[in-house]
């Protein structure tokens, strides 16, 4: 049962073990890691959570069945950005950007440029 439950879903479960991670050509994917990342920059982005229901059935039915509430093509963002969503949060687990592939991504690597040069600004103002 667990070797076909989707990481995150298995997460949900309680059950994050290190065989929820699947290996490929000697290369650990933890596409659930990159499943939670989404599922937080959405929630930033937009102020809300991607799925929303009342019981974890229909959560789990979410999650695989269904767009994000406020879908990411309506979102008011880049297109790098949209992009990026989507990658994060496919619902097909083998499809799914790999969070060491979602960590070289061009639009994070903005923000994380960004980020530093205020960080840098910031501590020359103290």
């Amino acid at each position: 049962m667990l070797s076909s439950t989707p990481p995150e879903l298995a997460v949900l479960m309680g059950t994050d073990s290190p065989a929820m991670n699947i290996e490929l050509n000697g290369k650990t994917l933890r596409k659930a890691d990159s499943w939670r990342v989404g599922v937080l920059l959405y929630a930033l982005v937009t102020g809300t959570l991607p799925y929303a229901a009342s019981t974890l059935q229909n959560f789990i039915t979410q999650i695989l069945t269904q767009k994000p509430v406020i879908p990411i093509e309506d979102i008011q963002c880049s297109q790098h950005l949209k992009r990026f969503l989507a990658q994060l949060l496919e619902p097909t687990f083998f499809k799914r950007v790999d969070i060491q592939d979602a960590i070289k991504d061009p639009w994070l690597k903005v923000i994380f440029f960004l980020f530093l040069f205020f960080l840098k600004k910031e501590k020359k103002k103290k």
